[in-house]
């Protein structure tokens, strides 16, 4: 486990938008990126090391352009149509304390993707909204070479490459009450996704590393790509005084992209399901209340087990009060503990070790704006200093310089207060 030390982005926009270019064609956008971002990770900057003092120097260099034409054929119906073009090249090097190496290209991600969009008005009080997607995934692995902080070499993967062809789309259909505002919409959805650079590398290296004798090619031990479909229904409902929503969800996937204890990234059949609901009302010029419940469950139907990574049952209330340039926030975040997890499984982001308990989180903040461009708020996080640990949030490696051991839920911060400046130009 290492720690970000030093950061250096330095990224470019630019957008072009040109309106009305005929009665069908309603606009043209351009935009155009580029983003490199570098930082180095290691274990001696921040904390102590010993004789393990350890570093990789990590950059990504990225390009993007996208075009979008949005079009209008009548009153009732609209449409865009677009594409992406996309360059991801990865570069690490080592920085280790006593051993600095030069950047080495480990891959290269370009992808190619066209769209598009259908939306009508079927009558006055309902619409279908529809969508489709192809994207094009082209994967180089290079020679991949790392050593150690003693010069050893530790890594030398093997070359390769790999296509995905990934194709989602959707079909939304909603429709207004006639008496009151109430919509209510259902919709189905497709979405396909290959592994991406951290699911790829992580396999990539598991399989393909020289050094251990390993020789796979790395397209044939990538995970294929994710497949899921899932069927989405609810309602919102909008008023002077009141804001209320509700939506419902079933996702089925094929090829669930997993991370295992050991060997990378493999797949797995999975289905998710759940809810989530929120609900605001003004019930004075002064105050306004809120309340939120959200939900998901995940079953990982080729392991039989519980889908990594799951946050339990949560709920929010809160209140706001308002009165002139000053505002005052309360906030009761209420958790429920988690038994379902699949130990050592889980994402590119962390993986599950085991239940949590629940908890409920007060904080509250003041904010003071002078005028409307420069804003004061002062908070207090966690009021009570309630002692508690986030389900999706653990050390994965032990530091010992610290005392701190591998595995176990890392607690939350206690009572903590605040102070912040806005100023908007």
């Amino acid at each position: 486990m290492m720690d970000g030390s030093q950061f250096d982005r330095d990224s470019y926009a630019m957008k072009l938008e040109r309106a009305h270019l005929s009665p069908v064609v309603e606009k043209l956008t351009l935009n155009f990126n580029h983003d490199t971002i570098d930082h180095i990770m290691d274990n001696y900057t921040l904390r102590p090391a010993g004789m393990r003092a350890m570093g990789t120097d990590v950059k990504r260099v990225q390009y993007g352009v996208r075009a979008v034409t949005d079009l209008r054929f009548s009153p009732q119906t609209s449409a865009a149509v677009g594409l992406d073009l996309r360059r991801d090249a990865h570069y690490f090097a080592e920085a280790h304390r006593r051993l600095k190496g030069s950047f080495n290209n480990d891959m290269d991600i370009n992808s190619f993707g066209i769209f598009l969009e259908y939306n009508r008005d079927l009558t006055e009080r309902s619409r279908l909204l529809t969508g489709l997607r192809y994207d094009r995934v082209e994967t180089d692995y290079h020679n991949a070479r790392f050593r150690n902080g003693m010069g050893a070499l530790t890594r030398d993967l093997v070359p390769g490459s790999a296509s995905d062809h990934a194709v989602s789309g959707f079909v939304r259909w909603e429709r207004t009450a006639k008496n009151q505002p109430l919509t209510f919409y259902v919709g189905i959805g497709h979405a396909e996704r290959p592994a991406d650079y951290w699911e790829a590398y992580h396999t990539w290296a598991a399989h393909s590393n020289r050094v251990n004798g390993q020789t796979a090619a790395p397209d044939t031990t990538r995970p294929a790509k994710e497949r899921s479909t899932q069927l989405d229904l609810g309602w919102v409902y909008t008023n002077e005084k009141t804001n209320a929503n509700l939506s419902l969800y079933y996702a089925h996937v094929d090829d669930f992209i997993l991370r295992k204890p050991v060997g990378g990234f493999s797949n797995a059949d999975a289905r998710l399901y759940g809810l989530e609901a929120e609900v605001t009302r003004t019930v004075s010029p002064l105050w306004t209340l809120g309340a939120s419940l959200a939900y998901t469950r995940g079953d990982d139907r080729t392991n039989d087990a519980a889908l990594p990574q799951i946050a339990p049952l949560e709920a929010n209330l809160t209140a706001k009060y308002t009165h002139k340039k000053t505002e005052a926030n309360a906030i009761w975040r209420l958790v429920s503990r988690q038994n379902r997890y699949h130990k050592g499984y889980g994402s590119v982001t962390g993986t599950d070790y085991g239940p949590t308990g629940g908890f409920g989180i007060l904080s509250l903040s003041l904010a003071y704006r002078p005028d409307e461009n420069l804003t004061f708020s002062l908070g207090v996080d966690n009021l009570l200093n309630k002692n508690y640990a986030e389900f999706v949030n653990y050390s994965e490696a032990a530091i010992p310089a610290l005392g701190i051991s591998a595995g176990g839920h890392i607690t939350e911060p206690g009572r903590t207060i605040w102070f912040k400046s806005n100023y908007r130009f």
